[in-house]
């Protein structure tokens, strides 16, 4: 997710109220990027002066925020806090919304899951699945949307705490596998968190800006760029070209339920005592496309846990009408699902 600011310089050297009405000051910052979902990448700002993107850590010291929200007898936690109480109190520490949210009670994936979640996951009314959690004394209901929300309320704080000033825009990274209703209830999360979410975008295309920002001087004529994103929860595989600055997505397919922690979740099935989280940080793994690309290096000068939030946040300040020092992209993406009416 990428959180957009606009902000314009006096001659003082402070950044004044642009046109949306917020104040920062500060340096000229145009956005920030931040995600949810299983291994969620970072929080990211583009400095507009600077032309560069900034990685944000959290009040923690921490890049990586984790999505999880606990609920006490006292207060609600999100984030590391919430990561760190969750041993004690695990019926009440919501992690994995992402794999609830846009889908039904019904589908297969849910109750699979739900067998491995420690918390209470039912039905409503319309099959919509429900988080029932205990919270100051009393049951509380939730939809994933709501606890997403919650998350991204979180990551929207860490972003205004480093800009001095409120944010409202955001560009928002899914898996590019993700389903219709998946982005819409995406979208709804964000709604409730009071974000206005500008874009949902793809985040092997949002992978392939960094890399192309990167490699901008070895990039002449048309080049070929495969993304392999194996996170904690999801893969995807995208195609793309780059070409005079024109990022082109030719084709995408990925699982949301392949990642590392459905490795995780095999192998406890089978040796209790010995968990492994495998992505695509792990040797294995780059040993195998190393060898089924003939040899092939694989880039390694972009953070893989960065790379996400940067171009994310490459494509907010490109949205923005008043950021003028970011590269001159254009993004041609592709529809991953097959689209039916009825």
């Amino acid at each position: 997710m990428c959180f957009l600011r606009n902000l314009h310089k006096t001659s003082a050297g402070k950044a004044k109220t642009s046109t949306n009405g917020w104040t920062c000051y500060k340096e000229s910052w145009s956005c920030a990027q931040a995600s949810w979902g299983l291994a969620p990448p970072p929080v990211a700002v583009w400095l507009e002066q600077h032309s560069r993107v900034e990685i944000i850590h959290n009040d923690q010291g921490n890049k990586i925020t984790p999505s999880c929200v606990a609920f006490t007898e006292n207060q609600r936690f999100v984030g590391d806090a919430a990561k760190n109480q969750a041993a004690a109190n695990s019926q009440n520490t919501v992690f994995d919304a992402k794999r609830l949210i846009g889908w039904k009670f019904s589908d297969l994936v849910v109750q699979d899951d739900g067998l491995l979640w420690p918390f209470k996951v039912t039905a409503d009314v319309n099959d919509k699945p429900i988080i029932t959690v205990k919270y100051k004394g009393q049951e509380k209901q939730l939809c994933a949307e709501e606890v997403s929300s919650m998350v991204l309320t979180k990551m929207r704080e860490i972003a205004e705490a480093y800009l001095e000033s409120p944010v409202k825009n955001v560009v928002v990274t899914v898996p590019a596998y993700f389903s219709d209703s998946q982005r819409k209830a995406t979208i709804d999360a964000g709604a409730i968190a009071g974000i206005n979410v500008i874009r949902v975008m793809n985040e092997p295309t949002a992978a392939t800006v960094a890399y192309g920002l990167d490699k901008r001087a070895d990039c002449v004529g048309e080049r070929n760029i495969l993304v392999f994103d194996l996170g904690g929860g999801t893969f995807d595989l995208s195609i793309l070209t780059i070409k005079d600055n024109v990022f082109q997505v030719k084709a995408t397919a990925g699982n949301t339920h392949f990642g590392g922690e459905d490795f995780d979740n095999t192998l406890a099935k089978r040796i209790l005592s010995f968990l492994v989280v495998a992505t695509i940080e792990d040797p294995k793994v780059q040993q195998l496309l190393h060898d089924f690309f003939n040899g092939k290096e694989l880039c390694k000068s972009i953070n893989p846990d960065e790379a996400v939030a940067y171009g994310a946040a490459v494509q907010a300040a490109l949205l923005s009408e008043d950021v003028k020092n970011v590269p001159n992209l254009v993004l041609q993406d592709v529809t991953p699902l097959s689209l039916g009416r009825k």
